[in-house]
C-alpha cells in the first residue's frame, strides 16, 4: 500500500509511509552516502525506499495492474525496481533516471504492479507508472498512494485504493505554509497511517535543507530517529 508526498516551501520535504504485512526490512547506510530501507525478497536484501547521497528520495507503491506495464524482457524495457535500486545505490542521479524513463519503456518486475514517486533536492518530481507513462514537474506539493495518477487525469476524477489517504494528505498540504518542516511532515504521515491488514511499519521524512533523514517505526511517533547524509 503506502503513501508518498513532497512539499516545496522554504524547504523541500519528502515523506513516505511504508505499509506492509509481508516484507521484512532493514535500514542500510550505503557506501555512496545514501540511506535506505531494503526488503528481504527471494533470499536477498533489495533496496526499496529512501534517499541517495545526492538528495533523491525514491520509493515504490502498489498500483492497479496495467497490461502494458507487465514485465517484458526486451532491450527497450527497464524494470521500475531496478531504476529505484540504481538511484538508491548511487549509480543514477535524478537526471540520469529521468533520461532512462524518457528513453525506455518502464515495466514492472514479474508478479508486481507498482508506481514510483521520485523527488529531487531541488523540488523536481518524477512520477513513473509502468505502462501508463511518466511526468516531470516542479509543484508546490505532490501526493501518491495506490491508484494511478494518470488514470485520474484521464477520467477527471479520483478513483482507487488509497483515496482516503490521498485526500487527507492533499488537504493538509494545500493549506500548509512555506514554513512546513519535518514535524509538519510527520503530522501528515501520522494522519495517513494504516492499521489492520496493511499496517504502517516505517514513516520516513527527508529534509533537503538539512540533508537529513528522520524515521519512526511501527507508528511510534514519539521515538523518531535521525540520520545526516
Amino acid at each position: 500500500m503506502c503513501t508518498s508526498f513532497l512539499f516545496h516551501g522554504g524547504d523541500v520535504i519528502a515523506g513516505f509511509n511504508f505499509d506492509t504485512n509481508v516484507f521484512r526490512y532493514r535500514f542500510i547506510r550505503g557506501r555512496s552516502g545514501s540511506f535506505y530501507a531494503a526488503l528481504w525478497y527471494r533470499g536477498r536484501w533489495e533496496p526499496s525506499f529512501g534517499v541517495s547521497a545526492g538528495g533523491v528520495f525514491v520509493n515504490e507503491l502498489m498500483n492497479a495492474e496495467c497490461e502494458a506495464g507487465k514485465y517484458r524482457r526486451r532491450a527497450d524495457c527497464y524494470r521500475l525496481n531496478r531504476l529505484v535500486q540504481e538511484v538508491l545505490l548511487g549509480h543514477l542521479s535524478f537526471g540520469e533516471a529521468e533520461a532512462i524513463v524518457r528513453e525506455k519503456q518502464i515495466v514492472n518486475a514479474p508478479g508486481f504492479s507498482l508506481h514510483s514517486h521520485i523527488t529531487s533536492a531541488d523540488g523536481d518530481v518524477l512520477v513513473v507508472e509502468p505502462g501508463r507513462g511518466f511526468e516531470k514537474k516542479r509543484p508546490r506539493y505532490s501526493v501518491m498512494t495506490n491508484f494511478s495518477l494518470f488514470d485520474r487525469e484521464n477520467t477527471c476524477g479520483l478513483l482507487g485504493a488509497g483515496l482516503d489517504r490521498y485526500e487527507t494528505a492533499e488537504a493538509m498540504l494545500q493549506s500548509a505554509p512555506d514554513s512546513f518542516g519535518v514535524s509538519d511532515a510527520f503530522e501528515v504521515l501520522r494522519s495517513t497511517v494504516q492499521r489492520g491488514e496493511w499496517p504502517t511499519v516505517v514513516s520516513m521524512v527527508y529534509s533537503a535543507r538539512e540533508n537529513a533523514v528522520y524515521y519512526a517505526e511501527k507508528q511510534r511517533f514519539s521515538d523518531i530517529a535521525h540520520h545526516c547524509l
